[in-house]
């Protein structure tokens, strides 16, 4: 589960930072802005009422873990580009 769950936030993450870092601009400041609102939802109460919803299971666990801890990721790809 924590190997698929790294998988999909480094691939996210890579994935938003390089465009935000290639296209620059309009495109990065939209991309960090919605980065931004990411950071802003707390990570358990957003997990608990996601895995709730879609009910338990190992896929919605990671996917609810790979929804969130992408933006750091993001970030820091697109300053370095």
């Amino acid at each position: 589960m924590g190997i698929v769950s790294a998988f999909f936030i480094a691939f996210i993450g890579t994935n938003v930072g390089l465009v935000a870092g290639y296209y620059g601009r309009r495109v990065d400041d939209m991309l960090m802005r919605l980065t931004d609102i990411v950071f802003g939802i707390p990570f358990l109460p957003f997990a608990v009422v996601l895995v709730a919803l879609l009910r338990p299971s190992i896929w919605n666990i990671i996917l609810t873990i790979s929804c969130l801890l992408w933006r750091t990721t993001a970030r820091v790809i697109a300053r370095r580009c």
